[in-house]
């Protein structure tokens, strides 16, 4: 629906400019997250409003919901910071100016760490435009040997680097002559699984030690490494301890990481990894850190499906998350996509997910499929986890209709 909001946005200022040139035009999101997907283009722009504390948008509640116009201000002001345009606030009668007032000048303070940031300046070099990557993330080994895989998708948190088996799991990846894009979850066990404290903790040091040897052991590769990091953390719920939070703490966290290296090893690749999911955006990190942009892409259109037909098309999930992060500029990389369900309508769904993506082969640079069952401690007590994994066969035709 985006592309007819714009279309017709851009008709109508057409329209009233050839009637009086002299006119200015405010372009009037809400300020929910999302907003960027429904941008018109500074062409046609002028000013940008918000709204504050208006009753009319109280269902569509942000996560997490605000407390404060202040705190609403501080947000919205963040989720614009794309837009080089004046700001515009409308609020209802019984909040204060100088509450407005207040507000604004610490959501622009709160922007400052980010002042000198790159957003969405980068064209894709044509570098990148080549070699579509098909990988899998396949613990159980039913996949890889396949001809035409090329990459391996590997989860490691702090415990992994200690006692786990990250290290020969990215050796074997590594003697199969793969490239690994590797997850780097950060938390050390299950009970520190739910500190939400864990960014902050990330940017004061606690975590050195873990970061240092992740980067020594993945420098020895003698591959490609696309490093993701802290990943989905724009779904509003708290599956992962960095989910839902501040999004310029988010930020500041991924750069900690991403920049932890005085010297970025050279077979190492930065990828971004939101959801795709509605306001994605917020937590951008920036152009200097980001090689890649990648998005999940699942059939399931809530966690509480039973009937797998019901499940949407790769390509309706697909065209909806490319938008929403194209304001990156990047190449985009699908590190993680599945289908539930019988045999025969996985095999029919990544047929279909083929066909969409091989005419597009030269602008994303891959895809990786989750051939395994979910954590069934997420979904909730009666609701099977869904199992995403094929058979070796199916995937062989879905790599084979990719090529035709």
């Amino acid at each position: 629906y985006h592309k007819l909001y714009t279309d017709a946005y851009r008709h109508f200022v057409t329209t009233a400019r050839a009637v009086n040139p002299d006119l200015k035009f405010i372009w009037g999101p809400a300020g929910y997250p999302g907003l960027e997907e429904y941008w018109p283009g500074a062409d046609v722009v002028d000013v940008i409003s918000v709204d504050v504390a208006h009753d009319s948008e109280a269902p569509p509640k942000p996560y997490p919901p605000y407390t404060s116009p202040g705190e609403e201000l501080y947000r919205e002001v963040h989720r614009l910071r794309f837009f080089d345009k004046p700001i515009a606030v409308f609020a209802v009668e019984d909040v204060q100016a100088t509450e407005i007032q207040e507000g604004l000048e610490a959501a622009v303070q709160a922007q400052a760490p980010l002042a000198d940031i790159p957003l969405g300046m980068e064209a894709i070099n044509e570098e990148e435009k080549s070699n579509f990557r098909i990988g899998v993330y396949d613990p159980k080994d039913r996949l890889t040997g396949l001809d035409g895989v090329t990459v391996e998708h590997l989860f490691v948190n702090w415990a992994d680097l200690e006692q786990g088996p990250f290290r020969k799991d990215l050796q074997d990846a590594l003697d199969r002559g793969h490239e690994v894009i590797v997850t780097a979850e950060p938390f050390k066990d299950a009970e520190a699984n739910h500190d939400r404290q864990v960014l902050s903790k990330m940017q004061h040091g606690q975590y050195d030690t873990y970061i240092r040897d992740l980067y020594e052991i993945l420098a020895q590769a003698d591959q490609t490494i696309y490093l993701r990091f802290a990943h989905e953390m724009e779904i509003p719920i708290e599956r992962y301890p960095w989910q839902s939070q501040d999004p310029i703490e988010y930020i500041m966290a991924y750069r900690y990481f991403m920049n932890f290296p005085d010297t970025l090893p050279a077979n190492i690749k930065r990828v971004w990894g939101p959801a795709g999911d509605r306001g994605s955006m917020e937590f951008y990190p920036g152009d200097d850190v980001v090689d890649y942009v990648s998005i999940a892409i699942y059939g399931l259109p809530d966690k509480n499906i039973t009937d797998h037909e019901q499940q949407e098309s790769f390509e309706r999930i697909f065209k909806r998350k490319r938008h929403r992060v194209a304001l990156s500029g990047k190449p985009l990389f699908i590190t993680e996509f599945g289908v539930k369900g019988p045999e025969d309508f996985q095999a029919f769904w990544l047929r279909e997910a083929a066909e969409v993506l091989r005419p597009q082969k030269a602008e994303i640079y891959g895809a990786c499929y989750f051939n395994l069952y979910d954590n069934p401690d997420v979904w909730g007590e009666g609701i099977p986890a869904p199992d995403w994994s094929v058979e070796a066969e199916t995937f062989e035709a879905f790599i084979a209709t990719l090529g035709e």
